[in-house]
């Protein structure tokens, strides 16, 4: 398990013994190859529709590609999905293919650093040039194009921590990883506290003292290794 050296004040609240509340994330260590699954489920599949991903994530380390989420995503096409990722720079990407099967990018113009938590969000608005945008830690990046239409999340499994094919582990704390359909965000400021499901979401984890999701109805995770640790963004 990788050890942190020292922890920010605002990572530090929330720890037991501090007279505050206790507030949870989730640990992926890549040589442990820990991730979270859920089977298929329709309403993970936003088609051509607006959605929403948000997360809090203490990388742990850079370098290599990484997969935060996903979202029933295949090379073989269709059905359709997509993967959210840290490039090996620190950017984020969402990824996805074509009709062809050949890969599709739109990528964040700012890093994120390991060592610290960081609060990102991806939003489509529409399918329409320019109605898709990165924010990070309530920031807007360069808007761009996500036009698929992403039906995979019906039929295939979606997963925390890395791809379906078990591959580009996650090393990061992950917290508060909130997923809505048929919403899109026009800004984003960071919260300062737990995020709460709206009737929007269909996903909220990394949050509890177990593996669970907080959405209604809720998803059902496996827990393939992963560790909650009390290291948190609030």
């Amino acid at each position: 398990m990788p050890l942190v050296s020292s922890f920010s004040a605002a990572s530090k609240r929330g720890f037991a013994g501090l007279g505050a509340k206790q507030y949870y994330s989730n640990l992926f260590v890549a040589s442990q190859s820990d991730n979270i699954t859920m089977p298929a489920n329709s309403s993970l599949a936003p088609g051509a529709v607006a959605f929403t991903i948000e997360f809090f994530i203490y990388l742990n380390s850079v370098g290599a590609q990484q997969t935060v989420f996903s979202c029933g995503h295949t090379t073989t096409v269709p059905p359709y999905g997509f993967n959210i990722i840290v490039w090996t720079n620190g950017t984020l990407r969402i990824t996805w293919p074509n009709s062809i099967g050949t890969t599709q990018t739109y990528a964040s113009t700012t890093a994120i650093s390991p060592g610290s938590w960081s609060y990102v969000v991806f939003t489509r608005r529409s399918t329409a040039i320019g109605d898709s945008q990165w924010y990070i830690n309530g920031s807007s990046n360069t808007a761009g194009r996500v036009d698929g239409s992403f039906s995979g999340a019906s039929s295939l499994a979606t997963v925390i921590g890395r791809t379906r094919n078990s591959s580009n582990y996650l090393d990061a704390y992950l917290s508060n990883l909130r997923y809505r359909v048929g919403v899109g965000v026009s800004s984003s400021s960071v919260p300062t506290a737990p995020l709460t499901a709206d009737a929007n979401t269909v996903l909220l984890t990394c949050q509890s003292s177990t593996i669970i999701d907080n959405a209604s109805p809720p998803n059902t995770l496996t827990n393939n290794g992963v560790t909650i640790s009390t290291l948190n963004p609030f």
